[in-house]
């Protein structure tokens, strides 16, 4: 018996090295940035949006600060158990439509996956099959683990946290495997023991992971748990090279409906560039990359293959989609030209600035609007951060400033248009497409540009069933979420150009004073 179960243990080892040849990719998109780690963490929380976290999870948040956090993660699916195997595989494993937001990418397959279970065990290639290729430790300490990967949710442990009990490589105990799902008890164990593998994954019980109990029990569980005994071990003290990974499968209670999909990823150690504050858009395959670059494999399963890592947690700064001052010309759009547009070399911060001088005359709340059009292809792009730098001469002059991305894909305009709308509400605004199209309050604060530089980041992503969402913002390093459930519906539309606008709009009465706003640093992430 033992024979036999050593030649099919040999036999899907040998298949799952095929697959791996034909369903991960090496990819030469991005060069790694994420430094190699002795010790890599990871931990997924349950079911909190962004905001609710900044609110209640207080020893979380200060790890964060103090560290790094993400402003434009985004979870991938609905449903625990697809989350836990997109940081696994870099896919759902589901049928494209069930898998929303992101569809199933062309690599991986379906294996019948929901938020609860799979119909058949997933034989693509995942971390856990590439760390015993490359003969990496690991392990998965599993609170109130039953003792079997084949057990069911019994709570408070839940199979559908447990995201390596549903890859073949494990259920056919390739390598041994299922013994390297342990029970958490034994992660106190193997830290004393200084015997901690080198890739961890966390599971906490539905009591402490914030799924059945509490925010504030669950940051209590991370405090009591990991952060002070962990981060005491000296490859997360200064000099060494630890990385701890946190973040949450969804941002609702088995949704992500509501709550824009923003969650809450922080990642913790010595080499993280401290105070990090990241509105580089990602999902679960940035984290998912991220961890293997940090553990020196260079093949990607899913969607992994094509995203790019985490790489600015670690001072190297992402490159932007397009710089659209330095390499752009804006132009005034007919009937909205009161002022000129130009570049300007005087008031800049590198290179040149976008100028845009609003000249008194015309009616109230007269305007100059200036659009470009990069001969760049963004549709295959769903998530974003819109980056720039500000600067007014006169801010009381203003009535309101809007910087936007009109998108055209798939036959619908996905109108990303932010406002800050100084004299009236006194608010962001952002645009609700919708019959006609109306300003509507994002409820963060706009108050005048301060004198000098001002540096924003919005936040906004589009899913594969035409809806627009807006995320939040970052003004000057303080990242607003906008968690009023602002998702519109795009309109028709046609082509696949992406316009970028830039609008100066006058006070009341007649005549309005006139001012100058200089824009830098127009990037697209």
């Amino acid at each position: 018996m033992s024979l036999r179960r050593n030649l099919f243990a040999a036999i899907s080892r040998l298949l799952c090295s095929i697959a791996a040849l034909f369903l991960c990719a090496t990819a030469p998109a991005f060069a790694a940035a994420v430094p190699t780690s002795s010790h890599v963490v990871v931990i997924m929380e349950e079911n909190h949006g962004f905001s609710a976290v900044l609110s209640q999870m207080p020893n979380l948040v200060s790890q964060g600060n103090a560290n790094g956090y993400a402003t434009n993660y985004i979870s991938n699916s609905s449903g625990s158990l697809m989350n836990y195997l997109w940081i696994a595989s870099g896919s759902c494993h589901a049928a494209n439509g069930t898998c929303a937001p992101t569809n199933l990418p062309s690599n991986t397959n379906s294996f019948g996956c929901n938020g609860n279970d799979c119909t058949s065990a997933i034989t693509d290639p995942n971390i856990f099959q590439l760390l015993d290729n490359a003969g990496i430790s690991w392990k998965v300490y599993a609170e109130s683990y039953p003792g079997s990967p084949t057990s069911p949710d019994n709570p408070p442990y839940y199979r559908r946290h447990n995201g390596a009990t549903w890859y073949a490589q494990i259920l056919n105990n390739v390598n041994n495997d299922q013994s390297k799902i342990v029970d958490f008890s034994q992660f106190a164990t193997d830290l004393a023991n200084n015997a901690l593998p080198r890739y961890v994954i966390i599971v906490p019980n539905g009591n402490d992971d914030a799924h059945d109990g509490t925010l504030g029990a669950a940051d209590t569980w991370l405090q009591n748990n990991i952060f002070g005994p962990l981060l005491s071990k000296t490859y997360f003290q200064a000099g060494g090279d630890g990385q701890l990974y946190i973040t949450f499968d969804e941002c609702g209670g088995g949704t992500n409906g509501g709550c824009d999909a923003s969650v809450y990823t922080t990642i913790i150690g010595p080499q993280v560039v401290p105070h990090t504050l990241s509105s580089t858009p990602y999902r679960h395959e940035n984290l998912l990359r991220s961890t293997l670059e940090a553990l020196g494999i260079t093949t990607f399963p899913g969607a992994a293959a094509t995203a790019r890592d985490m790489g600015d947690f670690f001072g190297t700064a992402p490159t932007p989609t397009v710089d659209l001052i330095d390499d752009m010309n804006f132009t005034c759009v007919s009937g909205q030209c009161f002022g000129t547009l130009g570049h300007d070399t005087m008031t800049q911060l590198d290179g040149q600035s976008l100028r845009a001088d609003f000249t008194p005359g015309g009616t109230a709340f007269a305007a100059l609007l200036g659009d470009t059009t990069p001969a760049i292809d963004l549709s295959a792009k769903t998530n974003y951060a819109l980056d720039f730098w500000a600067n007014i001469s006169i801010p009381a002059n203003s009535s309101a400033v809007e910087f936007s991305m009109i998108q055209n894909v798939g036959g619908f305009q996905f109108a990303f248009q932010h406002q800050c709308d100084f004299q009236g509400t006194k608010l962001w605004r952002v645009w609700n497409p919708a019959a006609g199209g109306s300003w509507v309050s994002s409820g963060r604060g706009c108050s005048v540009f301060g004198s000098g530089w001002n540096h924003f980041t919005l936040a906004f992503w589009r899913d594969n069933t035409n809806h627009l969402y807006y995320t939040g913002l970052s003004v000057n390093g303080q990242f607003f979420p906008f968690n009023l459930g602002l998702t519109y519906a795009a309109i028709a539309g046609s082509g696949t150009t992406s316009t970028f606008r830039i609008r100066t709009v006058g006070e009341g009465g007649t005549n309005p004073p006139g001012y100058t706003m200089w824009v830098d640093k127009f990037k697209l992430f």
